[in-house]
């Protein structure tokens, strides 16, 4: 087997390029280990405070808001403080249960208990733990997508 890495300034997006005569066994394989890779998201995570480093399990993350400048993670064990910018959390650790309601709140969607209509078309969204937030129409259509509405 070869492989060559070519750098791409113009492109932000992983491609890989399979060659072979055949699509054999051995290009199956490869396939079923690069789509594995890509489903691949952490299940823990380090939040760094300004005192200590808290691990904490995605599945136990209930809200992520912008607070002051910091970004707050809510969850079932209570709450963490860290100096993270939200989009690059968004980014690095999130996956398909967690959807951006605000702009500066994203909730999981496991932990959504029930969402009223609130004041001018927005909705009031009540969570686990008796947290609650306000979704903003903007990001309404993305929730109600998310949750097969």
């Amino acid at each position: 087997m070869r492989w060559l890495f070519i750098e791409d300034s113009d492109s932000s997006e992983l491609e890989v390029l399979l060659r072979k005569r055949s699509q054999d066994e051995e290009v199956l394989k490869l396939i079923r280990i690069l789509e594995d890779f890509g489903d691949l998201k952490q299940d823990i995570i380090a939040i760094k405070s300004e005192d200590a480093i808290e691990l904490l399990r995605l599945e136990e993350l209930i809200a992520v808001d912008v607070e002051a400048g910091s970004l707050v993670l809510t969850s079932s064990k209570g709450r963490l403080v860290t100096k993270d910018r939200l989009y690059q959390f968004k980014e690095r650790y999130l996956s398909e249960n967690f959807v951006q309601v605000s702009k500066q709140t994203i909730i999981n969607i496991h932990y959504l208990e029930r969402m009223e209509a609130s004041f001018s078309g927005n909705r009031l969204a009540y969570l686990s733990n008796g947290y609650k937030t306000s979704v903003s129409r903007r990001y309404l259509k993305a929730l109600e997508k998310a949750l097969g509405l």
